[in-house]
């Protein structure tokens, strides 16, 4: 059993790896812009055809300069991966380990169970080739959106109807509101490439926790688990749907039950979802579960997870539930995120201007991006000053 803060606050190698990536593309696209902008009215032929030069002759640029980067992030983030998953696969199994030895088993270390490292060998590498096909589409996708924001920065530029430094602007705003995406193959859209990476290694780490108590359950011969619970857990809609209903019991695992369910507890699968997208284990779900015997006590009382469901935060006169709260928390530190995000883009942006270019507007957006930096910080420090929650700090961080 993981934590339900372990996947939260234990990958902060990989955030800030991809991070900086998002950070350094977002910079070399805007440099880009600005570059081709400029470039574009210094040539002696018609301004479509001036537009058109520059736009072959950049992209090749900026593909070079992106591929580099994903080459550098990929050989980095192979290792990380394959210790964040080893570092998971060993806190789980500590907590799985104590139950079993308080009952009198003793559960082999994880190097000496083969089983178990076929296990996490193969979950490794299959999260790893997959993130790999995230990233790889990375490259294709900025130079659709470099040319798109050039595109109609030209547009603007060529009508009479922006300046230079205004269609820039406008370029950087989209450009830092887009990210940079990926296409997703399991759900079939774009995504925010940080975003897919994370959800995506923090859904299969937790999975792999699963399997992993799975398979010590099946050598044992055992048949009850207890789930984890926490605070804010996603209480819309029925089971399996809504966790904070099965969240912190214990549950008689059919499927690997070797002896009859006498303590009549609810099935595993057929409550909690498992192996459902939308149940324990699901994409984003921080619960988890460890093996169980009937002769100890549950880790959470009906009391504890009654006053989890029952807990109210005040924000400006409005009661919020606890997962509404955290809801409304991550928005604001989503907010804050894109604002630092934009005022990097520009500062990429003027960084890449050309000597003799009007930089006026885009200092006065920076400015204004600065501005919303810190009101986005403030709003956030006032919020979890009335509600009483904890400012968690990695959530909003850009790097």
């Amino acid at each position: 059993m993981l934590h339900p803060d372990y996947l939260i606050r234990n990958l902060g190698a990989i955030q800030s790896l991809y991070s900086t990536f998002t950070t350094n593309v977002l910079g070399i696209i805007a440099r880009r812009l600005a570059e081709s902008l400029a470039h574009y009215g210094e040539l002696q032929v018609s301004a479509t055809t001036r537009h058109q030069i520059a736009q072959l002759q950049d992209v090749g640029v900026l593909r070079q300069d992106i591929d580099r980067q994903i080459a550098k992030m990929l050989g980095i983030s192979r290792v990380e991966i394959a210790d964040a998953f080893n570092r998971a696969a060993v806190a789980s199994l500590a907590v799985d380990r104590a139950v079993y030895r308080q009952n009198g088993i003793t559960l082999l270390p994880l190097e000496e169970y083969p089983q178990m490292l076929r296990i996490l060998e193969a979950r490794t590498q299959a999260e790893t080739a997959n993130i790999k096909n995230l990233t790889g589409t990375t490259a294709s996708i900025a130079e659709s959106q470099y040319v798109e924001h050039l595109n109609t920065a030209f547009m603007k530029v060529s009508s009479g109807s922006h300046s230079y430094s205004q269609a820039l602007v406008d370029a950087c705003r989209d450009l830092a509101k887009d990210g940079i995406r990926t296409y997703d193959f399991t759900s079939g859209r774009y995504m925010a490439l940080e975003s897919a990476v994370l959800t995506g290694l923090r859904t299969s780490i937790g999975q792999t926790a699963g399997e992993l108590t799975r398979q010590s359950m099946i050598d044992v011969g055992a048949s009850y688990v207890q789930v984890s619970a926490h605070l804010g857990a996603r209480n819309v809609g029925g089971l399996p749907e809504n966790h904070e209903m099965f969240q912190g019991k214990a549950y008689y695992f059919s499927q690997l039950a070797t002896e009859p369910n006498t303590e009549n507890l609810p099935d595993f699968v057929e409550t909690c979802g498992y192996g459902d997208i939308v149940g324990i284990l699901g994409i984003n779900c921080r619960h988890s579960y460890s093996v169980w015997f009937p002769s100890q006590p549950l880790v959470y009382t009906n009391k504890q997870l009654d006053k989890m469901a029952e807990k109210v935060y005040i924000y400006n006169g409005e009661a919020l539930d606890a997962y509404k709260a955290s809801q409304k928390l991550r928005n604001f530190e989503r907010n804050l995120r894109n604002w630092k995000r934009k005022k990097q883009t520009l500062e990429s942006a003027i960084s890449g201007l050309p000597d003799g270019i009007n930089r006026e507007e885009l200092d006065v957006e920076f400015s204004h991006a600065k501005n919303k930096v810190r009101q986005a910080s403030a709003r956030i420090k006032d919020f979890v000053e009335q509600t009483g929650l904890t400012r968690q700090r990695h959530r909003e961080r850009v790097f």
